[in-house]
């Protein structure tokens, strides 16, 4: 995926998402964790991550999308092609 100029950013879904794993991948890098829907309605999550070197240069992103009925938790993961760069880091850009 091409790096976005834009990133939908609700802080109110924000707070439902943890990034808890970053590693390497097939052609780049993973990023992955949970999602816990607080309300008590289905909620749909796009989830950006952005894969960057040490000193935060944006080497490439990745974005995932799920549907999480209320209450409940589900895993998340997002794969994108990225620079090699040791170490990557994973950067939790936006939810919305």
């Amino acid at each position: 995926m091409a790096i976005p100029s834009s990133v939908p950013n609700d802080p109110s879904a924000r707070k439902d998402v943890a990034l808890t794993s970053c590693s390497p991948a097939k052609n780049g890098w993973r990023a992955g964790g949970t999602v816990h829907n607080q309300s008590s309605q289905e909620r749909a999550y796009r989830i950006t991550v952005f894969f960057t070197s040490k000193s935060a240069t944006v080497l490439g992103a990745a974005q995932t999308e799920l549907d999480v009925p209320g209450g409940a938790t589900r895993a998340w993961k997002a794969s994108g092609a990225s620079r090699p760069a040791v170490p990557t880091m994973c950067v939790l850009s936006g939810v919305g």
